[in-house]
């Protein structure tokens, strides 16, 4: 399985599993345009579910995308 692949599974897994507290450290990171489509959008996905979401990244048109509340460091 590629990297985006083994992402958008084990967010998937979190997902049907009931998680309800999804931590994501870099989850788009070496990840091509594409595959870090797909992550995103699960990551959309968990949000609408109403799943906190703890989403770390250097990426910041990702954290636009998914983020309501940002903090620097």
């Amino acid at each position: 399985m590629s990297g985006g692949e083994r992402q958008a599974l084990a967010i998937a897994r979190a997902l049907y599993f009931g998680a309800k507290l999804l931590i994501l450290d870099e989850p788009t990171a070496a990840l091509g345009v594409k595959e870090s489509r797909v992550v995103i959008d699960l990551i959309k996905t968990a949000r609408a579910k109403g799943i906190a979401l703890v989403f770390i990244t250097h990426n910041a048109t990702h954290a636009l995308q998914v983020g309501d509340r940002f903090t620097g460091g």
